[in-house]
């Protein structure tokens, strides 16, 4: 089994310090993680995997294989809205 440390703190997108100012999206922190991929072979963006993974943990799926197939059953709007850029979402391998 592959474990990767994570970092003490992870950087965070800009905030604006008036209160006026919008929150960060999911999505814009979701950008700043820093990926410890090699790039050879990588074929999804991180950002979009983890928000996949976000979204199929909200809808009650737990297990890798679970939320893999959650990805694949969803319409290619919703994919191409997470930010994928092939037709099809990572296969739980």
């Amino acid at each position: 089994m592959l474990t990767i440390p994570l970092p003490s703190s992870l950087p965070t997108p800009a905030v604006a310090p008036c209160a006026a100012e919008p929150i960060p999206s999911l999505m814009e922190y979701l950008a700043v993680v820093p990926d410890p991929r090699r790039p050879q072979g990588t074929r999804h963006p991180l950002p979009a995997v983890l928000a996949l993974v976000c979204c199929a943990l909200l809808c009650g799926e737990r297990y890798l294989q679970a939320i893999a197939e959650w990805g694949r059953n969803h319409s290619a709007e919703l994919i191409q809205a997470l930010g994928f850029t092939r037709p099809k979402t990572p296969c739980c391998a």
